[in-house]
């Protein structure tokens, strides 16, 4: 296994404002270190008639309010780079945005109106980069599919409570007792149904500090790439006799866009050069057919093949 490995921590610090352990929970394992801050606004107080609108107003609302207090915080630290990410999330079933049921009768109407339906998480994040006032935001909006959910189920999730205790009257994330098993199909990933989707935020947090990114191209019959754990993880199928693993450095991040499309990204342009190089390097372009590892851009002048004597 190759690596390339650092001491350095993150050289940006994050502020995740939002109370939920879900999303907590989803940034750590995205192996990113952060402090929590609690927006306290009144979300009943902004309303808008879209739930893309409501979403965004929502996470652009609690931003404000953490600047706010972080603006009060004399002992802030303004030298280091300071991410602030906010996001909200409203289910919207049959077109509506159900508010928290206000009785055991209304959540059971609620969580029976899922029953061989579907409903829709619409999720808006929003990164601030405090040390340059920039934002970044997207949606993000899977699909649930539900099956027929028993009588007996609805029963006892209004009589336990817990699951009801949110807008549209059911959390989906709850251990138990799980509405897991009563969905029929999830058109998106679980991580943005719980709150937080992973790929969009990655993006947003590279997008707010300007990453820097290289392309690898790999040129070969049977030459194929994959990125796992979010990243930090590459595979390479590169005509050996096993598969050369790369270990991404603190900073940086490598994603495959076609099976032999590399991204290599990060905020620190060298250490961006240093792991490109480090992949090229364990199979470099040949000058007779240019079967290797190439930049995207990297021209090579290949030499004529050695004629065969008649």
């Amino acid at each position: 296994m190759a690596s390339i490995s650092s001491t350095t921590s993150f050289p940006f610090k994050i502020i995740l404002g939002s109370s939920s352990p879900a999303r907590r929970e989803i940034l750590a394992d995205m192996g990113y270190e952060f402090t929590v801050m609690s927006a306290d606004i009144d979300e009943k107080a902004i309303r808008k008639d879209k739930p893309e609108e409501l979403v965004k107003a929502l996470a652009e609302v609690k931003a404000e309010a953490i600047k706010l207090k972080l603006h009060d915080d004399c002992g802030s630290d303004s030298d280091q780079t300071t991410l602030l990410i906010t996001s909200d999330q409203v289910m919207v079933s049959k077109g509506v945005i159900p508010e928290r049921p206000r009785s055991a009768e209304e959540a059971r109407e609620f969580i029976k109106g899922h029953s061989d339906d579907r409903a829709f998480a619409v999720n808006f994040v929003l990164v601030t980069n405090l040390s340059t006032g920039a934002t970044k935001g997207g949606w993000d909006i899977p699909e649930i599919k539900f099956q027929n959910i028993p009588d007996e189920f609805i029963g006892r999730v209004v009589k336990q409570g817990e699951m009801t205790c949110v807008a549209g009257g059911l959390k989906l994330t709850h251990p138990s007792p799980s509405v897991l098993p009563f969905i029929k199909e999830l058109v998106g990933t679980a991580d943005s149904v719980r709150g937080l989707p992973r790929e969009p935020t990655e993006r947003l947090i590279r997008e707010s500090l300007e990453a820097k990114a290289e392309l690898l191209d790999l040129v070969g019959v049977g030459f194929k790439a994959r990125s796992e754990r979010q990243g930090r993880e590459l595979f390479l199928k590169l005509g050996y006799s096993h598969e050369v693993q790369f270990t991404a450095p603190p900073a940086v991040r490598v994603f495959c866009f076609k099976p032999n499309i590399i991204c290599c990204t990060g905020i620190d342009k060298d250490r961006v050069h240093q792991f490109a190089g480090a992949v090229r390097s364990c199979k470099p372009p040949e000058v007779y057919k240019g079967k290797g590892v190439l930049y995207i851009d990297e021209f090579i002048k290949l030499k004529p093949g050695k004629k065969q004597k008649k």
